[in-house]
């Protein structure tokens, strides 16, 4: 898997910072008159039911994966689609911490290579149960050294307490991010 290699200045370490003209051009998914302006990140219905389903699965520990899709432009300027998700087998997981293995990137490349070959990952993933929507100092440690392109997301899902949050990166620090779905699919229901 390719990863970020370069170190970027924190102007160019923001979600605005995603030039125009370097990516294909695709109408926003839900329609032009749909797109918010503020909003550059939206996600499939069916990859958070699935995330949401891999939290709930493993409700005492941290589980992880990561967001698939590509960046896109429409007439308002670039846009990241979360179009799909890969779940990362073979991680360590702890009540309040995981660990991408080596087995998990070799996992993780033969899904992209099999079936997402034409996408990009997008960034990861991961659960917080019954610790709340953050990011601790290791998650942005990880995402830092892994996940640092503009466009690189981290999503968190808390099981437990039914919470999700998305960050995204803005003028070098990784801060909440709002974004909107495409319902491709019924939303997961909530269990209590």
């Amino acid at each position: 898997m390719t990863m970020a290699s370069t170190t970027l200045s924190p102007a160019e370490q923001d979600l605005s910072a995603i030039k125009t003209g370097d990516w294909g051009d695709r109408e926003f998914p839900l329609g032009p008159r749909e797109r918010p302006t503020r909003r550059q990140v939206i996600f499939k219905q069916s990859v958070l039911n699935d995330v949401y389903a891999h939290g709930r699965g493993a409700p005492e520990i941290e589980v992880c994966g990561v967001l698939v899709g590509n960046v896109y432009q429409d007439a308002m300027g670039p846009f990241v689609f979360v179009e799909a998700n890969i779940r990362g087998n073979f991680s360590s997981g702890k009540a309040a911490q995981v660990t991408f293995t080596a087995k998990t990137w070799s996992h993780i490349q033969d899904v992209m290579d099999k079936s997402y070959s034409e996408l990009r990952i997008l960034g990861w993933y991961h659960t917080h149960p019954g610790h709340g929507i953050f990011l601790s100092d290791m998650d942005l440690f990880i995402h830092k050294n892994f996940f640092s392109l503009p466009w690189h997301l981290a999503f968190v899902f808390d099981p437990h307490n039914q919470e999700e949050g998305l960050f995204a990166w803005r003028t070098g620090n990784m801060l909440i991010e709002s974004f909107v779905v495409q319902k491709d699919a019924p939303p997961a229901t909530p269990k209590v």
